[in-house]
């Protein structure tokens, strides 16, 4: 082996210690749990969150009783039903986190007849090995659109609210954010893409945080409306930019025309270029994008709303408020 080899072959061997070493020191603790007792816990929630859904029906009111069953690490809860209202909307949310229905007078779908007696969402625990039921002991509270609970034995506690447009707010918090994390889980068994392309898109409606209110404080009055009347379509999704070239928005066709084909799923994009770089498209472009023109800060928080969904090239940017804004705007 000659020198230059020699020197290759420790560089190569250098290169693995560093990387391999580099994510075994930093990689956070995990919490080794039994797979055997993970299925025997999600086993038994199963069973016993069929037996809550059956009653769901017929008991639509706060606090009524469900099923007594040992589930998660919390042995031997009292399964009950809790609904919360805001201005017509409902959610019934057991606490075993499922939600069992959901009235949305503006939902573009009747979510029941779509899921009948299923939960399609539920929401569990990652404990750094394993996603797992959880269940909480629900505090009572004066407003009706407030839902919140603990799992004292985990450190974990639910916050939650309905608001006045019918939007489910919540959030797990633990006393170790990074071994906890929550997901949402669909029941096996559905079969029809429609109705779960449906369930996806209104699944935007429940956020995983609630950061302050798009239409409250002294901030929404100096908001700058757009003029522009928005195309009806499954899903509106938009970026704030210029047509930067490392921006890329000439896929943005291309991206339409998978979605649909592939998924069904008939998507519009809005984007906020000047004339002149409007005037510089091809007639392909302006098939599935439509330009609300240059606008400012003033005007952003309404170019927000146009939008279920925000577009954001996180590979290109080193730093931006995007991530914030969209939070804060719910999207």
């Amino acid at each position: 082996m000659g020198s230059d080899q020699k020197r290759a072959f420790i560089a190569i061997v250098l290169s693995g210690i560093v990387l391999f070493g580099w994510q075994a020191f930093f990689a956070p603790p995990r919490v080794e749990t039994p797979i055997q007792n993970t299925k025997a816990v999600s086993a038994t929630n199963s069973e016993s969150a069929s037996l809550t859904m059956a009653k769901a029906a017929n008991s639509p009111s706060q606090g009524t009783s469900a099923q007594t069953a040992p589930i998660g690490a919390t042995p031997n809860l009292e399964l009950k039903n809790f609904v919360v209202e805001n201005g017509g909307h409902s959610v019934t949310i057991s606490n075993d986190l499922k939600i069992h229905g959901m009235q949305n007078p503006e939902a573009v779908f009747d979510f029941h007849k779509v899921t009948g007696d299923k939960a399609p969402f539920s929401i569990e625990y990652f404990n750094g090995h394993n996603y797992l039921p959880l269940t909480m002991v629900m505090e009572e509270s004066r407003d009706a659109n407030q839902l919140r609970g603990e799992n004292a034995k985990l450190g974990i506690r639910l916050v939650s609210n309905l608001d006045a447009e019918g939007r489910f707010h919540f959030s797990l918090q633990s006393k170790d954010p990074q071994r906890y994390r929550y997901r949402y889980h669909m029941d096996e068994g559905e079969s029809d893409n429609r109705q779960v392309r449906q369930l996806l898109i209104y699944a935007k409606e429940m956020d995983n945080f609630t950061i302050g209110s798009e239409d409250s404080g002294e901030a929404s009055a100096k908001w700058v409306n757009i003029d522009f009347n928005k195309q009806k379509s499954d899903l509106t999704l938009g970026i704030v930019s210029r047509d930067y070239p490392h921006k890329n928005l000439k896929v943005l066709p291309d991206v339409a025309v998978a979605l649909r084909q592939i998924y069904g799923i008939n998507v519009r994009f809005l984007v906020t270029l000047t004339d002149d770089e409007w005037s510089m498209r091809d007639l392909r472009f302006y098939k599935y994008i439509d330009n609300v023109g240059s606008i400012n800060i003033a005007q952003c928080p309404s170019f927000y709303k146009l939008l279920d969904g925000v577009i954001f090239p996180s590979l290109l940017e080193c730093f931006s408020a995007t991530p914030i804004e969209s939070m804060i705007m719910k999207k």
